[in-house]
């Protein structure tokens, strides 16, 4: 695949899981679509990143820059707490929200900038 598909995958996946985040967080009960919408858009913001990594030559001797590190985290974190925070969180939504979307921020600043 192209590297601009990689991107258009990458960057409609993560607008997609933060719409679906809010969507969970201001719903009583979250349907099974939202639940398939969530993991199928963190496994295509997966799938488009790694495929961008490659398409830019970054993945060298086995290892890849600090910025992709620090983004791998960032999102791993972000993926793991929100499934924690949506089940038994729901009545302090936004507050949580707001600091997964500031996560994903510095994840966004980390590959624009590419500070390390």
């Amino acid at each position: 695949m192209s590297y601009e598909l990689y991107k258009f995958m990458h960057l409609v996946s993560v607008i997609l899981f933060f719409a679906v985040v809010a969507r969970i967080f201001s719903t009583k009960k979250s349907s099974v679509f939202d639940v398939v919408l969530l993991h199928s858009s963190g496994f295509l913001i997966l799938v488009g990143g790694m495929g961008l990594l490659a398409r830019l030559n970054l993945i060298q001797d086995g290892s890849w820059p600090k910025w992709v590190t620090i983004k791998l985290a960032v999102w791993a974190f972000v993926y793991v707490v929100f499934g924690i925070l949506a089940k038994r969180l729901k009545s302090k939504a936004l507050p949580w929200y707001l600091g997964l979307s500031v996560l994903g921020l510095i994840a966004v600043y980390s590959a624009v900038f590419k500070p390390y």
